[in-house]
């Protein structure tokens, strides 16, 4: 079998070398590597597993592929094989796809596999139990009493080991140990255990919960009973990427206040300088080009005439489009990064209609992200928010629907009338300088007033705890949770309780909103 083999792949490669002595554009380049093969076909062994023998005994096994085909394998032990041997690490496989070969078994009781695999392709293991005692079938008892779903169950049998050892490569099945699957509620049994070797019995359902108990003491010839308790296995939150909905439901009371201290805080950056015309005309000689050369108190009066109207007065019109807002319940949007067991970096996204990675302020935080043994997430941390900054963003959304001033310091330059301002003007400064300077310095003062909450020392804190149901990918790490929160918002001398649900999502491509 093996001769023809032999004589086969000589004669392909004479003709591969006939073919590229008349065609050398075939051969392939030196810096090109020939691809690793990869094979579709099958291995099993003939003999249905496991397989019993005494110490010392020897026994042929066959391995068979599909389909058949003169394939090279390649043979090994693996799990604790101790003195076990085979006659040969690798052969090939007849045209039927079949090949033998022989196993002596080590000098003591033990369980192990012997990993048949195809050169490019898979493999197959066949379990090996070894005893001079006899052997025992173990009924294993899984002891659960946590609430993840489980369908089945897992049991194996490792010789040569304690849990202990066992424990720190959990889920990972052990290489060569006698296992049985079963439903929930059904018996779960392992045949063929050897009597005399240290026994460990490992329960498990797919990744998600993990248990082990040390077995002594078993006889030959019976059905011994083992009860195993089974935990749950710790969610990774090392990894985890979540995308995080927080409700914000506001004590009213303490929301309007913040609110109210908001908004007058932003009215008061118009009237900085003394009056509002004294304001404006500083932000607009700052914008202004040649501003030394412009007639101060020309501009000055200009501004108060203009102002007498109170339509055209910025802090009017801010005031009068602050109560048309509508009651909102804002929603806080971002994204968990596991750092470490306990750790996480928390990156705002949104806060309510504030885009808060655009805003200048605090995006990342340090928070806690643990989940317990009952898989219940708790985070909890502070987040460092801008009233004023929030207020602006609605306040810009409420005019942004207007064509002709898609920015709310354009609004409040046709309110002020910067294309009609009647002030000297100059060489320098013409008619299209004055109304630069007018849009420009509106424009500086709004950046100003977005800016109160930080530059008055307004900024919001808030300090949240978050607990909700766990939920997990295949992998076992976290992916979400559903539940609610509670936190308090501190802002200057304003303390606002806050609740709401909480929702986590597995995280996207695309960034958190």
């Amino acid at each position: 079998m093996r001769f023809a083999y032999a004589l086969g792949l000589a004669a392909s490669l004479m003709a591969t070398l006939v073919v590229g002595c008349d065609e050398r554009s075939r051969e392939p380049r030196p810096t090109e590597k020939p691809p690793t093969p990869v094979v579709s076909a099958s291995i099993t062994f003939v003999q249905d597993g496991p397989l019993t023998l005494a110490p010392g005994e020897s026994a042929s096994l066959m391995v068979e592929t599909t389909p058949p085909n003169e394939y090279p394998i390649q043979f090994r032990l693996v799990g604790d094989s101790l003195d076990a041997s085979l006659d040969t690490a690798k052969t090939i496989t007849g045209a039927d796809g079949r090949a033998t070969l022989e196993l002596r078994a080590p000098k003591q009781a033990t369980t192990f596999a012997v990993r048949a695999t195809i050169e490019g392709g898979p493999s197959r293991d066949l379990v090996v139990s070894v005893s001079g005692q006899g052997f025992v079938t173990l009924e294993v008892i899984p002891s659960y009493l946590g609430n993840r779903a489980i369908e089945s169950w897992t049991a194996l049998a490792v010789t040569g080991t304690t849990c202990a050892a066992l424990a720190p490569k959990a889920p990972a099945d052990p290489d060569g140990a006698l296992s049985a699957t079963a439903a929930v509620g059904a018996t779960l049994l392992v045949s063929e255990v050897p009597v005399g070797p240290a026994l460990a019995v490992v329960v498990r359902s797919e990744k998600h919960v993990w248990g082990c108990a040390d077995a002594a003491g078993l006889g030959p010839g019976s059905i011994g009973k083992v009860e195993v308790p089974v935990t749950n296995r710790p969610l990774d939150t090392t990894d985890s990427s979540v995308d995080v909905t927080l409700e914000i439901v506001p004590e009213k009371l303490g929301w309007l206040a913040t609110l109210d201290a908001t908004r007058a805080a932003m009215l008061a950056s118009f009237t900085v300088n003394g009056t509002e015309a004294e304001t404006l005309r500083a932000a607009m000689f700052a914008a202004a080009a040649n501003a030394k050369e412009l007639d101060e108190s020309a501009w000055l009066a200009a501004l108060a005439a203009r102002l007498g109207d109170p339509g055209a007065r910025p802090t009017a019109a801010l005031a009068a489009l602050a109560t048309t807002l509508p009651d909102e319940a804002p929603t806080l949007r971002g994204r968990t990064s596991g750092l470490d067991a306990s750790h996480a970096v928390f990156t705002l996204a949104t806060f309510g209609t504030l885009d808060v990675s655009s805003a200048g302020g605090p995006t990342e935080h340090l928070i806690s992200l643990t989940v317990d043994p009952n898989d219940q997430v708790h985070l909890g941390g502070a987040l460092f928010l801008m009233p004023s900054r929030y207020l602006g963003a609605r306040l810009e959304a409420a005019v942004a629907v207007d064509p002709g001033t898609p920015t709310l310091p354009a609004w409040l330059a046709k309110k002020l009338g910067c294309t009609t301002l009647e002030v000297p003007v100059t060489e320098a400064c013409n008619s299209s300088c004055v109304r630069s300077a007018c849009e420009q310095g509106i424009a500086n003062l709004w950046e100003h007033a977005l800016d109160t909450s930080v530059t008055l020392g307004l900024h919001a804190e808030v300090a949240l705890t978050v607990t909700g149901a766990a939920t997990m990918d295949d992998e076992m790490r976290l992916s979400g949770f559903d539940g609610s929160w509670l936190g308090v918002m501190k802002s200057g001398d304003v303390v606002t309780k806050m609740s709401g649900s909480a929702v986590g999502v597995p995280a996207n491509d695309a960034p958190a909103n």
